[in-house]
């Protein structure tokens, strides 16, 4: 039978017998592993959010994908819950086959983790923000995500991120870069390697990178179609539609084999 769920948990094993498991207020899994199974369904009510300081295994199927959604019918922006957080502890984790939409994303910090197959849609900040974090995105559609401040498709501070073979499409973000922004002015520095995505109708309103912006961070942009990417004449900047490499610690980027056009 469905389920409601609530509070603070250890190890927990969500099986589609439950689904779909409804989260009634802020959730925290302290320790261990969460495993849900193919084909469950978690809605959220609104403003709730999952907290993670342990291993998050979230592994659908092509045909029974694991959804993370609002519990409302016909989400509105009120309804939107407050996303997915994974901290200090959560390593190893690893999303496929999984839909997150209708809130705040993905946030990863201190950890590692491995996205595939997902579909990031529709949410109201970054679809995926990584921060200190050595994780990888590949064969993945992040989608109409809507952010009001530097909010782009994925966002990457410090740390590691190999981002390959996804489509990265319609994301808007406020200030610095659209679909993908990459930082990492500071001691532990960025290196993103960005390879065989299509990056097309993202939007920046501020400074620059509709398609990508690598603002101190270093890395590679290669074999991808970068294209119909926009930046607003908003502010005192407004550069590289299509990309935009920029910071104060002067980044090393290897840009080739791309295709960029009508940005």
């Amino acid at each position: 039978d469905a389920m409601t769920f609530c509070g603070t948990f250890t190890s927990a094993h969500w099986t589609i017998t439950s689904s779909p498991i409804r989260i009634t207020c802020n959730s925290e899994l302290t320790s261990g592993t969460l495993t849900i199974d193919p084909g469950v369904h978690i809605e959220f009510d609104a403003g709730t959010r999952l907290v993670l300081h342990g291993t998050l295994l979230a592994e659908g199927t092509p045909t029974d994908r694991i959804i993370f959604t609002s519990s409302a019918v016909n989400p509105l922006p009120a309804d939107y819950w407050d996303g997915l957080i994974l901290q200090q502890g959560s390593d190893n984790s690893s999303l496929s086959y999984v839909t997150i939409e209708y809130g705040t994303g993905i946030e990863v910090y201190d950890s590692s983790i491995s996205i595939s197959h997902a579909t990031i849609q529709r949410n109201a900040s970054s679809g995926i923000y990584l921060d200190d974090s050595i994780s990888s995105i590949t064969q993945s559609l992040i989608t109409e995500n809507i952010g009001t401040g530097s909010n782009a498709g994925i966002h990457i501070r410090h740390g590691q991120a190999t981002i390959d073979g996804n489509t990265i499409s319609y994301n808007q973000s406020q200030r610095r870069g659209g679909g993908i922004h990459g930082f990492g002015a500071g001691s532990s520095g960025a290196i993103i390697n960005v390879t065989n995505n299509i990056i097309i109708n993202n939007k920046v309103n501020e400074y620059g990178g509709g398609g990508i912006l690598f603002d101190s961070a270093d890395g590679v942009i290669a074999d991808n179609i970068i294209q119909y990417n926009t930046v607003a004449n908003i502010g005192s900047r407004s550069a590289g539609g299509g990309i935009d490499i920029s910071g104060s610690t002067g980044p090393t980027v290897k840009i080739y084999r791309n295709t960029i056009s009508y940005n």
